[in-house]
């Protein structure tokens, strides 16, 4: 169920490179990324493969990337009624604007805009705030932590060059969500900045040219969408455990296993189901570069070495070993060409008995 982008060892032994995905066929949209371990080949027995770790140097969770977006839940204005409110009134309301909601909700979500910078002086590079407060709270006296306020919002400045707004034009957005609890008649007022944490109330009157019935009267809900379909690792020696002493990855045959959670379609082929897939990667340049000695020792006799020939017969035998899944004679024919027990003293190839 997971493909291998990537599974390398860098030039220098010092990085492991692992990129992989969840595969994208549809039969695995709702299959995702779980847990990897990595094991070196002295971790490794047939019986082990493939999910069974008795042993490992490296072993962690996959953390599920989340990302939230907003998904309309109205095609249409939640608004009543709407209208200025620019004096104090009988039934105590201030300056402001008034908002009378159609229907009760406790969330409230909306998008609200309008053009006033230009008439307050609202510096551009300011956040000026709109806060929505009950009938009780006087922007003349309360302050914005007022218990009367039920949420405010910053504004951010309006631009689209299709339409022709530009940051000059001073048209403010304001995005927000706060709970309204039971009340169906809200008051907005708007503070300009005047320092970092300062702001002064605007008042309002029948001259000002402001213009709320920009209103995008829409409500949102969040949806969290979890994304660990992905896998992008860079590890390093050091994130081992104290299962792996050694200061680079160039000793070692490495076997990546990636766990997936979730379940593939019922009509998944039965070869693409297993909920885990095993990756093998290595340093070839360990035993590579090495081995060009024998090209320059075939260059300068005009015979091929007989340790050549042993080299290509276990690397092609490798290669097929992984290809097949036969992972203990992999690691053999690994440390062949290794010379020995990691490697550690490599002198080339050990040669297969049948080239002297």
């Amino acid at each position: 169920m997971v493909l291998y982008d990537q599974l390398r060892i860098s030039d220098n032994g010092q990085s492991m490179f692992i990129d992989a995905h969840v595969n994208q066929a549809s039969y695995f949209d709702n299959v995702y990324l779980k847990k990897i371990t990595i094991c070196t080949e002295e971790q490794i027995s047939e019986l082990q493969c493939v999910d069974h770790y008795e042993d490992f140097i490296y072993q962690q969770e996959i953390t599920p990337y989340t990302e939230t977006k907003l998904e309309s839940l109205y095609d249409k204005p939640i608004v009543f009624s709407a209208e200025r409110v620019l004096a104090l009134g009988e039934d105590n309301t201030y300056g402001g604007f008034e908002l009378l909601l159609s229907e009760n909700t406790d969330m409230l979500s909306c998008i609200f805009s309008g053009k006033f910078a230009t008439a307050f002086g609202i510096n551009p590079n300011s956040t000026p705030k709109l806060v929505i407060a009950n009938s009780n709270f006087n922007p003349n006296t309360n302050s914005l932590d007022s218990d009367n306020v039920l949420f405010k919002a910053d504004g951010v400045l309006y631009e689209n060059a299709e339409k022709g707004y530009t940051k000059e034009s001073g048209i403010w957005m304001f995005k927000t969500q706060g709970d309204i609890g039971s009340y169906d008649h809200l008051y907005f007022y708007l503070y300009k900045q005047n320092g970092e944490n300062n702001y002064e109330y605007v008042e309002l009157d029948s001259t000002d040219d402001i213009n709320f019935l920009h209103f995008l009267y829409q409500e949102y809900s969040e949806i969290t969408v979890i994304n660990n379909k992905e896998l992008h690792l860079v590890l390093t020696p050091v994130m081992m455990n104290e299962n792996f002493s050694l200061r680079d990855f160039s000793h070692n045959m490495f076997f990546v296993f990636i766990e997936t959670a979730g379940i593939p379609a019922p009509d998944t082929p039965c070869t693409l189901d297993e909920t885990t897939t095993l990756g093998v990667t290595f340093d070839y340049g360990a035993f590579f570069n090495p081995a060009m000695n024998y090209t320059r020792e075939l260059a300068d006799t005009c015979e091929v070495p007989s340790q050549f020939v042993d080299f290509i017969l276990n690397f092609e035998a490798l290669k097929l070993s992984i290809e097949t899944e036969h992972w203990i004679p992999a690691i053999g024919y690994w440390k062949n060409l290794m010379g020995g027990a990691n490697g550690i003293n490599y002198k080339g190839p050990k040669p297969c008995g049948c080239h002297g």
